[in-house]
């Protein structure tokens, strides 16, 4: 006769149940990460491209922002160690607007045989002007005698400062010499930071 034994209590528990959740999500995981990379191409295929900018004209606009940013890091800094007078400051400010007044003439100056790219660098010229404009606005208030006078900067349609896209259009066209960040364009008190000339 075969003795039958009981199931202990560690026998009769049951086994755990496989994950089945892993599959599910590893499959979800997997279509989102294609989905991404789809788009990402499709994006890159689909998204407008800068307005063309021929060889000369580029040249051109290349030399006007050098010539800009190395005659705006030869101008006399303000005195660090004192407050600097109201004639030191309108002075320095009324000197890099001049720099910038050629710069835009310069720029105006390019003629793009693409009608898009001209008319692209047009307005971007045009940017530099509106900001030279606000600069010398600043300074007419700080002559004035205006209380802590501010830089008001135009701004777009969207109503950002209109030197976001300046800044947009200029790396785009690999004009690094040309952002408003290196030309100090939204700088009117304390020290100025240029890049470093070549």
């Amino acid at each position: 006769m075969t003795d039958v034994v009981a199931p202990t209590e560690a026998s009769a528990i049951p086994a755990p149940p496989r994950r089945r959740w892993r599959r599910p999500v590893f499959i979800a995981a997997f279509v989102a990460f294609a989905g991404v990379w789809a788009w990402g191409f499709w994006y890159d295929a689909n998204r407008p491209r800068p307005e063309p900018l021929d060889t000369a004209s580029l040249h051109a606009a290349t030399a006007a922002c050098g010539s800009a940013l190395a005659s705006l890091s030869s101008l006399p800094q303000l005195p660090p160690a004192s407050t600097p007078t109201l004639v030191e400051r309108t002075t320095l400010v009324r000197r890099e607007d001049a720099i910038f007044t050629d710069l835009v003439t310069r720029l105006d100056a390019i003629r793009p045989v693409d009608r898009d790219g001209a008319k692209a660098l047009t307005l971007f010229a045009a940017d530099w002007r509106h900001l030279t404009e606000a600069r010398e606005r600043y300074v007419t208030a700080l002559l004035a005698g205006e209380h802590d006078p501010q830089l008001i900067l135009p701004v777009d349609p969207s109503a950002k400062p209109i030197t976001i896209r300046m800044k947009d259009y200029a790396e785009i066209h690999r004009l690094t010499d040309c952002r408003p960040d290196d030309l100090q364009g939204e700088v009117v008190e304390g020290s100025r930071t240029y890049p470093r000339l070549p």
